[in-house]
C-alpha cells in the first residue's frame, strides 16, 4: 500500500466498469479483483457476503465455513475461536478452529489455466497442524456456469495446507473492451451468466 499520494493507474475498461489501481494510505481494503495478461479481469466480489457464509463438509465429517472478500460475520458463528475477521473456520469433533483471516488474503491469476488462486493463513500457529505450524488455505477458482460452491479437495498434513476448488461464473475472465451484453433480434444475451432474455413479444406491441 502506498503511504501517501495519488498514484492512480488505469488498468482495464469493461462495459459498465472501469478498473483502476490506486495506491494510497487513505483506504484500506481487501480487493477481490485480479488482473491477468492480455487485459483479463476477474472479480470474485459477488461471492463475498456480509450476511451468510458458504460451507462444505469433508469425508471425515469436518465442516468448513468459508467467505471470500469479507470475514465470517454471521452471528451464528460468533465465538472466540471463529472471530469476525476469519475467512475460514473448521468445525470438528474437537471444536471450532480458525484456519485463515482476511488480512492474509492473496490473489493470483493463472493465465495458462484461466483460474484464480486465493490463499489465506492463520495469524499464529494452529493446533490443527503438526510441529507448531501456521494453517494455510488455498482455494482454486475456475470458470464455470452458475455461482457454484466450495469443494473440499484435500489436506496436506506436512504443510498443514487445506485445498479447495470452487467452479463459478465469477472466475470467468472478462477482457478489456469485451462486449459482454448483446442485443440480438429481440433477445438480451449475457454470455458470462449464460443468460438469454426474450423481449421480442414486447417489441411487437
Amino acid at each position: 500500500m502506498q503511504v501517501s499520494g495519488h498514484n492512480s493507474v488505469h488498468v482495464a475498461e469493461l462495459p459498465c466498469y472501469v478498473y483502476f489501481h490506486w495506491q494510497t494510505s487513505a483506504v484500506c481494503s481487501h480487493s477481490c479483483v485480479v488482473f491477468g495478461n492480455d487485459g483479463k479481469v476477474v472479480d470474485l466480489g459477488p461471492l463475498g457476503s456480509i450476511s451468510h457464509v458458504w460451507n462444505v463438509t469433508d469425508t471425515s465429517g469436518n465442516t468448513y465455513w468459508i467467505n471470500v472478500c469479507h470475514g465470517l460475520q454471521s452471528k451464528s458463528l460468533m465465538n472466540s475461536d471463529c472471530p469476525p475477521d476469519a475467512t475460514i473456520c473448521m468445525k470438528s469433533k474437537s471444536g471450532v478452529k480458525m484456519l485463515g483471516v482476511l488480512d492474509t488474503q492473496k490473489l493470483a491469476f493463472n493465465d495458462k489455466q484461466n483460474a484464480v488462486e486465493v490463499t489465506y493463513s492463520s495469524p499464529t500457529a494452529s493446533d490443527v497442524c503438526k510441529s507448531n505450524r501456521v494453517a494455510k488455505v488455498s482455494i482454486n477458482f475456475t470458470c464455470a456456469t452458475g455461482v457454484g460452491s466450495p469443494e473440499f479437495i484435500r489436506k496436506d498434513e506436512a504443510s498443514c495446507e487445506f485445498f479447495f476448488d470452487w467452479p463459478s461464473w465469477t472466475a470467468c475472465p472478462e477482457v478489456r473492451s469485451e462486449e459482454r451484453i448483446k442485443w440480438v433480434s429481440g433477445f438480451v444475451e449475457d454470455k458470462k451468466l449464460a443468460l438469454r432474455i426474450d423481449f421480442s413479444k414486447l417489441l411487437q406491441r
